[in-house]
């Protein structure tokens, strides 16, 4: 992979993250790894150049598809970020107002996570920020206000870049994503693997 634009620890993080990209059954039985990881320097280069949001795998994926046809690339739906009413199998995007999470044609339908067309992952780190929005502006909406509370594309999440390491990344609707840098990559790996069950067991259950 070309590395002129990197430096350090950034351009080993990135090429960990374009190596499992290209290890990608989907991607690497069609393409050729070069061609893969010629996809994601230009990425980078747009993003750095004109402050793309398009995350890489869908930038990848994009690239692909224009190139190669037909393709089914087959991706995590947590990975996905959709803007149109699409239906995924059983599950169906509903089209929601970006900033409220209300249901664009029935108000009286809010949702979260990966049942929204919202331009951001439909992971449930986003689904959290999500419900805290949703929350107050249904409590609102019972008193007979207007829904005041705006969703503004907030999503912290981990973000692996190997089998042992791991990255934290902030973004929004306004930001690209921002990398935490409080611990290494070995650092954040440990966390992301004792957050699960502290989720579970402390959030879920109320206690924190």
């Amino acid at each position: 992979m070309r590395s002129e634009a990197f430096d350090g620890e950034d351009y080993h993080e990135f090429a960990q993250l374009v190596e499992s990209i290209q290890r990608t059954d989907a991607l690497r039985d069609r393409v050729s790894e070069r061609t893969i990881a010629d996809y994601a320097f230009d990425w980078f280069k747009e993003t750095r150049r004109l402050g793309t949001s398009l995350a890489l795998t869908d930038y990848i994926l994009e690239r692909v598809n224009a190139s190669v046809r037909p393709l089914e690339v087959c991706v995590p739906i947590a990975m996905l970020s959709l803007e149109s009413p699409v239906s995924i199998g059983r599950v169906i995007l509903r089209t929601v107002d970006r900033e409220t999470l209300r249901h664009n044609k029935f108000p009286e339908i809010f949702a979260v996570g990966d049942a929204t067309n919202l331009p951001v992952s439909k992971a449930g780190a986003a689904a959290h920020h999500q419900a805290k929005i949703i929350g107050p502006n249904i409590a609102s909406i019972l008193k007979g206000e207007e829904p005041k509370k705006k969703y503004d594309g907030h999503v912290q999440c981990f973000l692996m870049t190997s089998l042992k390491t791991s990255i934290f990344l902030d973004f929004n609707y306004h930001h690209p994503p921002r990398r935490y840098g409080l611990f290494s990559n070995t650092g954040w790996y440990i966390a992301k693997r004792l957050f699960k069950p502290m989720f579970f067991r402390l959030v879920l259950s109320g206690r924190v």
